[in-house]
């Protein structure tokens, strides 16, 4: 067992003396390491049918994770991908109530997602075209800055006080010091049109057909947006 504690060094002395109020003396047995022992099936893209009339729908790409060296170039693209593409063709040309792009550099997933959508195979072309866009290099320096401000604003927000101990000891379990955090922060703010086109050309637009999609929609619209379309798939 690991205990965790987030508070002032007074409070800290208190528990201290209390003997961590016999925690640390709770009996536990011996772990026995967790073995994977089977295959994981290969998930295809799919849809389930509800009685909605819009859709939620998402595509997904198993790229790389926090310690590769074009990790931060994938999370400002995220932010290149929504401020120029998504929200417009998506919400305000194609009626969605939202749309976007998410990487997480813990599980290395990238994924676009679209809900409340009145459309499907539109919206997957509008994710492919963002693709696109970013690796044929189709943004500008402003653009950049303004996806860096994006990105550093959401990784430096601050964590909330009940967080703090579980986000502490998250980081030091993946390794995650500081010093790397912060190199991971530095590779944000210089970060080059080159960088981002490549890490997406790379990563997301060599895969572009072959990512997962899933949605949950009506039978009627997943029959009339996707009929001769080679985005179709199993219900």
């Amino acid at each position: 067992m690991h205990l965790v504690i987030s508070c002032d060094k007074s409070h800290y002395e208190k528990i201290k003396e209390a003997d961590f109020y016999s925690l640390s003396t709770l009996k536990h047995n011996q772990v026995v390491p967790w073995k994977v022992d089977y295959n994981f099936k290969l998930e295809k893209s799919h849809a389930y049918t509800l009685p909605i009339s819009v859709a939620f729908s998402s595509l997904a790409f198993q790229t790389v994770g926090f310690s590769d060296p074009v990790s931060p170039y994938l999370l400002i693209a995220t932010e290149l991908m929504e401020n120029l593409i998504l929200h417009n063709k998506i919400r305000e040309i194609g009626g969605a109530y939202g749309a976007g792009a998410s990487y997480s550099p813990t599980s290395g997933q990238f994924y676009f997602y679209g809900y409340r959508d009145p459309h499907i195979k539109n919206t997957v072309e509008v994710f492919h075209e963002a693709i696109e866009m970013i690796a044929g290099k189709r943004f500008s320096e402003s653009d950049i800055e303004d996806a860096k401000l994006g990105v550093i604003q959401s990784i430096d927000d601050p964590v909330s006080p009940g967080s703090r101990a579980y986000t502490a000891y998250i980081w030091r379990r993946t390794g995650k010091t500081k010093e790397l955090r912060q190199a991971y922060r530095d590779k944000i703010l210089k970060a080059k049109k080159e960088d981002i086109a490549n890490a997406v050309e790379k990563h997301l637009l060599s895969q572009k057909t072959k990512g997962k999609l899933v949605s949950f929609c009506s039978k009627e619209l997943y029959n009339s947006d996707l009929e001769g379309s080679l985005l179709r798939f199993k219900i």
